[in-house]
């Protein structure tokens, strides 16, 4: 084996259940040090110290793939079959490979992936891991290759050699886009059985990593197929790398308080509401999106929970109370405290609301993303915020209310896309009617949208971007 013109030697020891682990020990010192500083950083542990990373939950995933598959579940990069089953010995597909690799992607800070490449394959054009499988086809140096005759096979089981193969790419992409997280620089191994150049490379590198290892000190059984355990231990060990390497961020703990703000004051904490909902999923109200983690919370209305930095959408339901959404901001290395205020139906009247009713009473300016809103209220014409009022509930055409929380930064409504549209909150076709609560009484605002989602008009007034 040689890198970097330095010779180096393969030391290999086997250890409780016949796992592999790799060891470089080149000859040069400098060498000696990089291969011994990449093998350290790619491990589960460089990702998820054993004494921070919360139980998943799974009852079947005790032995080796263990600590991999609970440091993927805290970073929210997998999910079990079922809430308490992972069936770690069942085999992945082609297409399930492409989901993972884009998941591990998409958690990496400086890394940009680009849009699907349509028909990138004759058999993938629809199905749950097509977009994975077409937006790893399309970066610049291609992760993903279909077999010659145009296609991908997307339910065919992943060999091992063909998965090492993968992860060697998206290393590499990351190491194009960041500059870190690079894999040792060798070309040989020590395993008889890995034959033609195809693969021959990537396993080395790997190998060379510590991020996949031989059945025995001299076989890797190239054909055998990728189990849903193995693939996770090779995935987290990637994972150790990036985070190691500073691309990848730990998940942070978020703690919050749910309670009822009929009568709490802003800032202040009303009475705790217990065994409340607490859901969250991207922000976005798209049907069929991924629930990323749920919690309920204690007898003091509390909760708590593991988060990526990142946007989210918080959703919270409790017996007797108005279903309450908001977006939330998660920093990195940042664990912010979650005041979630909620309100009875009885809370928001319909009736002896003071309404804005001429043109000049309200002004919505386009704002980048986001409308945002200023109102003018009573015979002064007093000019207030969205961020004035103590809470913001939306009432949608379809009758649904939802409790966007105190305004503070929340001043903006309803994200706007390029073309005009929007999406924030699931704009319908019709009016929504968006309540304001200030020190004197509740304002309201109708919004009306059309079957694009662009905003049309403003109680009752066109609207004009």
């Amino acid at each position: 084996m040689r890198t970097s013109g330095f010779r180096v030697r393969v030391v290999r020891a086997v250890v409780g259940g016949g796992l592999i682990i790799a060891m470089t020990a080149p000859a040069a010192a400098a060498t000696e040090t990089a291969a011994a500083a990449a093998t350290e950083a790619f491990t589960v542990t460089a990702a998820c110290p054993a004494d921070v990373v919360p139980a998943s939950g799974f009852t079947d995933i005790r032995g080796a793939h263990r600590a991999a598959i609970e440091c993927l579940r805290w970073f929210g990069l997998t999910e079990g079959v079922t809430a308490t089953t992972f069936v770690p010995g069942k085999a992945i597909t082609r297409g399930q490979a492409a989901s993972f690799v884009v998941r591990l992607l998409r958690a990496a800070d400086d890394v940009r992936l680009p849009a699907p490449r349509r028909g990138a394959f004759r058999d993938v054009s629809t199905g749950e891991h097509a977009a994975a499988i077409e937006t790893l086809a399309a970066v610049r140096t291609p992760i993903l290759r279909g077999f010659d005759d145009g296609t991908f096979r997307p339910k065919r089981a992943i060999r091992r050699d063909q998965f090492a193969t993968i992860v060697a790419r998206t290393l590499d992409e990351v190491v194009r886009q960041t500059g870190a997280a690079r894999l040792p620089a060798v070309d040989d191994h020590p395993f008889v059985d890995v034959r033609g150049e195809e693969h021959r490379v990537a396993i080395a590198r790997l190998t060379a990593a510590g991020i996949v290892a031989g059945t025995t000190p001299t076989t890797f059984a190239p054909g055998d197929k990728v189990t849903r355990g193995q693939s996770a231990s090779m995935l987290a060990r990637t994972l150790g790398g990036l985070v190691d390497a500073g691309v990848v961020a730990r998940p942070v703990r978020v703690r919050g308080v749910v309670h009822d703000a009929a009568d709490a004051a802003p800032g202040e904490v009303g009475k705790p509401i217990r065994g409340a909902t607490v859901t969250i999923t991207h922000p976005s109200l798209t049907p069929g999106v991924t629930v990323l983690t749920v919690a309920r919370t204690n007898s003091e209305g509390r909760f708590a929970l593991w988060l990526r930095h990142g946007e989210y959408r918080i959703t919270v339901a409790a017996d007797g109370y108005l279903a309450l959404q908001r977006n939330v901001t998660v920093e990195r290395d940042t664990a912010p405290t979650l005041d979630l205020r909620m309100f009875k139906p009885g809370a928001t009247p319909d009736t002896s609301i003071v309404t804005t009713s001429r043109p000049g009473d309200v002004s919505v300016s386009a704002d980048g993303r986001w409308w945002l809103v200023a109102l003018y209220k009573g015979p002064s014409r007093t000019r207030f915020l969205p961020s004035d009022a103590t809470a913001i509930v939306l009432e949608r055409p379809d009758g649904k209310r939802f409790d966007l929380g105190p305004a503070g930064t929340e001043h903006a409504w309803f994200s706007r896309n390029p073309d005009g549209t929007s999406t924030r909150v699931g704009a319908q076709t019709g009016v929504h009617r968006l309540y304001y609560r200030l020190a004197d009484g509740w304002v309201h605002l109708d919004a009306r949208f059309d079957d694009r989602g662009r905003l049309t008009a403003i109680n009752g007034q066109p609207y004009r971007d």
